[in-house]
């Protein structure tokens, strides 16, 4: 089996298509694909040269970045000079539009997955070691300042499981609360493993971070499948190698790992298959995890390590298809069936350097055929790192090639992009005919916020999984007012919802909340008039402090708890824009899978609280789940409504308490206040709230 030493990669000095003249380099690449002379291209620097070495070796039929960038200025060189025949143009021109494909884009934050422990320094890095620490071992470099280790190093930190972007509010969960075990396991237990991890070359190399995550999770010397010329990371210089110096495809190459996977590891109780961009659950050991509860069910089957669903109950489940081709786990037999399935291997003869297949569809073919399982845990076990893929050369990582909610992120930022606070605004633009009337309404809104006080109120139960985002978007919304304080009422929570509540409210002054122990089971998420009853009898208990000890601030802010993809900022603040409301409920949106790609990839979810004025267009709809509404268009005068979170006068909750004699607890409110006169009741369609992950 071939290993890394045999790989034959080029150097600034031995590339094969440096052109050397006198005491100049030029690229013989770039002259080979524009089809003109060396002359056209640019001397070149050692630097130039060392960069394009560090990338993967490029080729006619695949440019690296740094190739790709001397292409697009010789080709604009080429476009320039008048003297060139018009065929000469013509494939200038078509050159440059491949040049520009090939290079890297830095896509928007919320597209891109940087882990954040590649770029930025663990919250517990303590100071540099000096000599009077003592005799420390000579890799040291830092003191840590986590309760459960003393020294740092690059190396020890890229392997720890405590590393930070910033501390936990509270206790970090562990894997198992993140993702229960399932009810029911089958099957023989799992103790040696198969691992391989393929990859071909990539303008965006992320081999090395997905190295680290596999050693992280407790798998040292996985197998490492090239489809074509790979640069491998120095330290992983010793890892077993399958090369093919010409790429052959990505489902022809995943197959042939799979096969040769078994063969290099005929006694695994398991074998797992990854790609190189893929980044695995690195807050504990998921090795010993998976070891725990494979294999659920009644018969083993396929694991998907990546899920790309909306859906925020966590567990595991085999429901649907919302998975792709990142990580993979398979029993042996079922492996074995797969390779030994005649249709399935012409597959990868047919396409095998040709047309590209893709993974996911061949085996979701083939496990439909053959009546296999696949689950999968929600949050995800992996995620997605590649910025651009490999296959799909202009893809970004975003909609179904993403994993939404990642059991790397439930307790701090995983991400360097990522922020806890933030909304997708970028994704609910304002028509540009409406544009400066609503930036107006938005910055009339943000000073009139800044003049006022609120109070943040809302119910938690078993909502621990959420809570450490909606934390940091309470106090990012709270920072907008002059003054603010939240309460949350808890009642009978299984999970450590009451823990985080206490630990926050500890670091927080302005956070307080009630926890009670009723002994009320919890009502399903559907419209029964007992569960109405309750959630008035809960939000009455936040309403009563309220009252008691914040009579006097101006606004009441009531929000849900568990909103996977949070509220838009701007759109509250464009509601303080307005003046002449007594409440103002959210246009409240849950995902879907859109069956066009010019489908809204959102339905309006409020559909028991929301009921339109009389006279309104929406009044005349059948599924108020249609309501399409727009960033920027009028409030819409409402009878109620709520959509995740609603901003009330103060008055209106010192007057006026929860019932669900009418309904749901909120249409019961604002009958209350229209009785009271607080009847201008409206819903913003700018003050968007994602009951789902953005898209």
């Amino acid at each position: 089996m071939p290993r890394k030493a045999l790989l034959t990669l080029p150097t600034a000095d031995t590339c094969r298509w440096q052109i050397t003249t006198n005491d100049s380099r030029a690229c013989g690449l770039v002259a080979a694909v524009l089809e003109v002379g060396p002359s056209i291209t640019a001397p070149l620097s050692a630097d130039v040269c060392e960069a394009c070495c560090r990338s993967f070796p490029p080729s006619p039929e695949q440019l690296n970045p740094v190739v790709a960038s001397l292409l697009y200025t010789a080709s604009g060189r080429v476009l320039a000079d008048g003297t060139i025949p018009a065929d000469g143009v013509e494939k200038a021109r078509q050159v440059r539009e491949r040049a520009l494909r090939s290079l890297n884009v830095a896509h928007p934050d919320s597209r891109r997955i940087t882990p954040a422990r590649e770029t930025i320094p663990c919250h517990w890095l303590g100071t540099a070691v000096t000599a009077s620490d003592g005799p420390v071992d000579k890799t040291v470099t830092h003191r840590c300042r986590h309760p459960r280790h003393e020294w740092a190093s690059p190396s020890i930190c890229k392997m720890c499981h405590d590393w930070a972007i910033r501390p936990s509010v509270s206790r970090p969960l562990t894997l198992d609360e993140i993702v229960p075990p399932p009810e029911r396991l089958c099957g023989p237990a799992v103790r040696k493993w198969g691992v391989g991890i393929t990859t071909s070359p990539r303008r965006q190399p992320t081999l090395e971070m997905c190295l680290d995550g596999v050693v992280r999770a407790g798998w040292e010397e996985p197998l490492l499948f090239l489809d074509g010329t790979v640069r491998i990371p120095d330290r992983y210089a010793d890892l077993p190698v399958t090369w093919r110096e010409n790429g052959i495809g990505a489902w022809p190459a995943w197959y042939l790992a799979m096969a040769e996977l078994c063969f290099q590891r005929p006694d695994a109780d398991a074998y797992v298959i990854l790609q190189d961009d893929v980044l695995l659950h690195d807050r504990g050991p998921l090795r010993e995890y998976l070891e725990r509860v494979l294999w659920p069910g009644d018969r083993p089957g396929v694991i998907s390590l990546f899920y790309t669903g909306i859906d925020a109950r966590h567990g595991w489940s085999r429901t649907g298809w919302h998975w792709g081709a990142q990580g993979f786990v398979f029993p042996p037999g079922v492996a074995r069936a797969m390779l030994a399935d005649a249709d399935l291997s012409r597959t990868w003869l047919a396409t095998a350097g040709g047309p590209h297949s893709p993974i996911p569809e061949r085996i979701h073919e083939w496990v439909v055929r053959a009546g296999v399982d696949v689950w999968f845990a929600n949050p995800s076990l992996s995620q997605h790192a590649g910025n651009a893929s490999t296959i799909w050369s202009e893809a970004h990582i975003s909609g179904g090639r993403k994993a939404h909610w990642f059991s790397g992120s439930i307790d701090t930022e995983f991400a360097a992009e990522e922020n806890f606070a933030a909304f997708p605004e970028e994704q609910f633009p304002c028509a540009a005919r409406d544009q400066s009337g609503y930036q107006d309404r938005v910055d009339r809104g943000r000073e009139r916020m800044a003049g006022h006080s609120v109070v943040i109120c809302g119910l938690c139960r078993n909502v621990r999984h959420f809570l450490p985002r909606t934390a940091a978007r309470v106090e990012k919304l709270g920072s907008m007012f002059r003054d603010y304080r939240a309460i949350f009422f808890e009642n009978d929570s299984e999970d450590a919802s009451p823990e985080f509540l206490r630990d926050w409210a500890s670091v927080n002054p302005r956070v307080e909340f009630i926890s009670e122990k009723l002994g009320v089971r919890q009502y399903p998420a559907t419209r029964d008039l007992r569960r109405a009853a309750w959630l008035a009898k809960c939000r009455n208990r936040y309403r009563e402090r309220f009252a008691q000890a914040y009579a006097d601030y101006d606004y009441v802010i009531v929000l849900d708890t568990d909103l996977m993809g949070g509220w838009s900022y701007e759109g509250i603040a464009h509601t303080f824009g307005h003046e002449s409301w007594d409440f103002v409920g959210s246009y409240g949106l849950l995902g879907r899978v859109p069956r066009r790609a010019d489908e809204f990839p959102y339905v309006h979810f409020d559909t028991w609280a929301f009921h339109p004025a009389k006279g309104t267009a929406a009044r005349q709809l059948t599924n108020f789940a249609d309501l399409r509404l727009h960033r920027g268009d009028p409030l819409l005068p409402v009878e109620s409504c709520f959509g995740g979170l609603g901003v009330y006068r103060s008055a209106c909750l010192l007057e006026c308490a929860y019932a669900s004699d009418t309904g749901v607890e909120h249409t019961g409110l604002h009958d209350r206040m229209k009785r009271a006169g607080f009847d201008r009741l409206f819903l913003n369609p700018s003050q968007v709230v994602l009951y789902s992950p953005g898209y």
